[in-house]
């Protein structure tokens, strides 16, 4: 279910792409054009950041769930903090969801991982400008050309799990680059999580995420002064290390 929660791309609805358009309730759907100034809320007051960051912590929530149990107390801990956020209407925090997003992507990760232990030899080879960790998470034919780009300028392409990656030592993680294949056609976890876990993570980020500054902000600025790792669009891609 959960990688194939977006691949049938007929019909979509660009606003509803663009965090404009929200069904999480009965009241809805609700859709803001971009275009109202100052820009309109939801029914249920809910702004266009509020309203991505439910549907990211959303698609969190049936990750979480397709995972065999685990530990219970953790997975009830993650998940009613992510619906009393939503819960909370127009009164939910917006810098505390995001922290919610990154933290409970990041442990769907660990969860996942299980025991698999460390792979081998992740970190040693290629100069660090000329490597690239690459994580499939779904199926998007767009994003060929861009990958294969990128083997094409000698940049050395290392197929990896999110749990490999999450093996790699903390004080390593800042200066090795993951590209994400999928992200809008499978789970966000990897995207969110291994930026959390201190990777440069670059992928086809969510629309809705490209389309709002100000929810960007927070995320660059929680990654950056909490985190250590950093999101970036394969169109902003500079395989040259950190800028």
């Amino acid at each position: 279910m959960v990688e194939n929660l977006h691949c049938n791309t007929a019909g979509e609805c660009g606003f509803g792409l663009t965090g404009y358009c929200c069904n999480l309730c009965a009241a809805g759907p609700c859709r803001i054009t971009p275009f109202d100034q100052p820009v309109s809320l939801g029914k249920c007051g809910f702004s266009q950041e509020q309203r991505l960051i439910a549907q990211f912590l959303i698609h969190l929530m049936v990750e979480w769930a397709s995972i065999p149990a685990g530990v219970v107390s953790v997975r009830d801990e993650y998940l009613g903090r992510a619906l009393s956020w939503i819960a909370s209407g127009p009164c939910a925090v917006i810098e505390e969801g995001a922290r919610m997003i990154l933290d409970f992507a990041l442990a769907v990760i660990h969860l996942r991982a299980g025991d698999a232990g460390a792979a081998p030899a992740l970190c040693e080879g290629s100069p660090v400008d000329k490597k690239a960790y690459l994580v499939d998470e779904g199926q998007c034919p767009e994003e060929e050309k861009i990958i294969a780009g990128m083997a094409g300028v000698g940049i050395q392409l290392i197929p990896v799990s999110s749990g490999d990656l999450i093996s790699i030592p903390e004080g390593q993680r800042a200066s090795n680059t993951v590209l994400v294949r999928g992200v809008r056609s499978g789970r966000i976890s990897a995207l969110f999580g291994l930026a959390a876990g201190g990777f440069d993570v670059c992928a086809s980020l969510p629309l809705g995420l490209l389309a709002c500054h100000d929810l960007r902000g927070v995320f660059e600025r929680l990654l950056t002064d909490c985190y250590g790792g950093r999101l970036t669009d394969f169109s902003e891609f500079a395989p040259t290390g950190r800028k």
